[in-house]
């Protein structure tokens, strides 16, 4: 008994000893016939002392079990994020007010359509087709008429005071920080906006690729898809998700799609993604795996999308703890080895 209690304190001691933030790391037993191990762990002050023993013997645990931090409750291997932007990574009601109010006003100055009838278009083109515009392209293409998709964004997207509506955003920053898979944007919005959301809210840097509309326009004309009466390919359209997994590498199999649309998670949910409608909780038919009231919820939501990083101070979460992840292997298993011998 007093060797098992020993192979344990040496354990314990050796994992703690490799951590990036422990500074003193030892045990003590005080009395042989005692089942108590007295642990004493000092950190830099970076993290508690408990926390860092905490995270010390739950990586000494993952090594034994075979597992990887973050992933042990993960329903399927993930290997990629897909993100829709607007709406989903924020949620800026007047922002959203504004676009609506630049969309009728798009239509009654430059389309020539009547006040009277701009919000039921609005409505019609978006159910029918997927976005206003797509539907105002092939209405107005029926009737001999173009729509320029860059003056549209201009007018639409460029004009908004981007700055009086989005702000950094440290919370979230520090929650995409701590996912360790690739992580993509997909949205029908065009790229110049989708880059300015993403710089005034303090992430761009933590995607790997932006997926827009023009990379999708450009993506369909190649395969001969932005024809046939539907000349803008778009989300909720299967083929939009398709050229989306193409353009970003992602395995619909081993991708968590996020979006604001029911309807748009439903779509990837038959493209074989694993689905997260993010704004509302409570909707049915959509086949989401997942619901949430907002994006900062998917930590209690799905925890196992997370690094199980330390907590050190600065603009992210301190990935050292995972960095150091073989050495406690390493040490782990050589006092499993002892043990056993």
């Amino acid at each position: 008994m007093e060797e098992i209690r020993h192979t344990f304190g040496n354990l314990v001691r050796e994992v703690m000893w490799l951590h990036p933030h422990v500074q003193v790391s030892s045990y003590t037993q005080e009395h042989p016939s005692s089942d108590e191990v007295l642990v004493r762990c000092q950190t830099n002050g970076i993290i508690p002392a408990e926390q860092a023993m905490a995270e010390s013997l739950f990586l000494a645990k993952e090594v034994f079990t075979h597992m990887e931090p973050g992933q042990q409750k993960a329903p399927f291997p993930v290997t990629g994020l897909l993100f829709d932007l607007d709406d989903t990574l924020y949620d800026v009601p007047a922002m959203k007010a504004q676009v609506a109010t630049n969309i009728q006003r798009y239509m009654v100055a430059k389309l020539g359509v009547y006040e009277d009838d701009v919000v039921e278009l609005c409505f019609r083109c978006y159910m029918d087709y997927g976005t206003t515009l797509s539907g105002l392209v092939v209405r107005l293409a029926a009737q001999g008429h173009h729509i320029d998709t860059e003056d549209w964004h201009a007018f639409v997207h460029h004009t908004l005071p981007y700055e009086e509506y989005l702000r950094p955003d440290p919370a979230l920053r520090r929650m995409l920080s701590d996912i360790p898979y690739p992580m993509h944007i997909f949205t029908n919005a065009d790229r110049k906006h989708a880059l300015h959301c993403l710089e005034l809210l303090g992430v761009a840097d933590l995607f790997q690729s932006v997926v827009s509309f023009e990379e999708v326009q450009a993506a369909a004309a190649a395969r001969g898809w932005a024809r046939h009466g539907r000349p803008i390919v778009c989300k909720p359209a299967h083929q939009a998700y398709e050229l989306a997994l193409e353009l970003t590498g992602l395995d619909p199999a081993r991708t968590v799609w996020f979006d604001d649309s029911a309807r748009n998670i439903a779509a990837g949910k038959r493209a074989g993604m694993h689905s997260v409608l993010v704004g509302r909780t409570g909707v049915e038919g959509t086949g989401a795996d997942c619901q949430i009231e907002s994006i900062h919820d998917l930590p209690r939501a799905a925890p196992w999308l997370f690094a199980r990083a330390c907590a050190c101070e600065g603009a992210a979460p301190c990935r050292c703890g995972l960095e150091a992840k073989d050495a406690v292997a390493g040490a782990a298993r050589e006092v499993a080895v002892s043990c056993a011998t």
